[in-house]
């Protein structure tokens, strides 16, 4: 039982090691929703799950809390245009994102 929660771990480090590779900065896991942390390149923001795959691009100028104005849909902005992407990372309603 142990060895496993070791080899999971060691899983989530490297996963996440690996990605600080790519990306400027890294949030918690968790602050959006449970298995996904922000992340940022280049000014931009988008999501990783914890093994370091890609859930959502960073392309966005900016990503609000899931559930603040829809549930399970978030406020992304790029430019002036304002949109929202659901909990799988797909927009879902925008004015031309």
């Amino acid at each position: 039982m142990k060895s496993e929660a070791v080899i999971f771990i060691a899983g989530i480090s490297i996963g996440a090691l690996s990605a600080q590779i790519k990306y400027d900065k890294i949030d918690d896991f968790g602050n959006y929703q449970a298995d996904w942390a922000t992340v940022e390149m280049d000014h931009k923001f988008g999501f990783i799950d914890k093994k370091g795959n890609v859930v959502v691009e960073p392309l966005f100028d900016s990503i609000g809390l899931f559930g603040d104005l829809k549930a399970d849909w978030a406020v992304v902005t790029i430019k002036d245009k304002i949109g929202f992407i659901d909990s799988d990372g797909k927009i879902v309603q925008s004015s031309e994102l």
